[in-house]
């Protein structure tokens, strides 16, 4: 386990900030470098903080999906690398 402190906020649709500045952040849907980075389950969940009509927990990789391995390795206690 890794050993990080705090939790980052990104944006699900819309980078933060602009290419190049310190404090940028690309958006997480659909980005290829957080795909080849986070390779493991527990990298993946995504959870709504809105109201919305939604599923409130997603995975990343399978926005669409009805299936989700997050929760199933949540329940099973264990993380599944991809």
């Amino acid at each position: 386990m890794g050993s990080l402190s705090a939790w980052e906020i990104r944006s699900l649709r819309f980078p933060i900030g602009r290419p190049g500045d310190t404090n940028y952040k690309e958006a997480l849907l659909n980005d290829p470098n957080f795909s080849d980075q986070d390779t493991d389950t527990n990298s993946l969940a995504m959870v709504e903080i809105t109201e919305s009509q939604s599923p409130v927990v997603r995975d990343l990789r399978s926005w669409n999906s009805d299936s989700n391995q997050f929760l199933t390795d949540a329940i099973a206690n264990q993380i599944t690398y991809l």
